[in-house]
């Protein structure tokens, strides 16, 4: 079974755990996070901050959002990713 087509299943047939292999990004890397995620709280996105390789690497959380920053704070969000990827591009 692929990892994409049931990821649930494999994560507990494969004792899966992502931060474990995080050290391997060496690329750019932004993290937002929704201040009010209950369901990935924003130290979630600091340590895995911490574990990334990269050098070029931040964290944003977005004060008025939960789980979907995209939606509740779009404008924001929107800006910050373009910012992000026109500096690296």
């Amino acid at each position: 079974m692929h990892l994409f087509n049931r990821p649930e299943n494999y994560v507990i047939d494969n004792d899966y755990f992502i931060l474990n292999e995080l050290d391997q990004i060496t690329i750019p890397t932004k993290f937002i996070y929704g201040k009010n995620d209950f369901s990935v709280p924003p130290e979630v996105g600091s340590d895995a901050l911490r574990k990334i390789s990269s050098t070029e690497k931040e964290l944003s959380t977005y004060e008025r959002s939960a789980h979907h920053p995209f939606i509740s704070q779009g404008g924001i969000f929107v800006q910050e990713v373009k910012n992000f990827i026109n500096q690296y591009k």
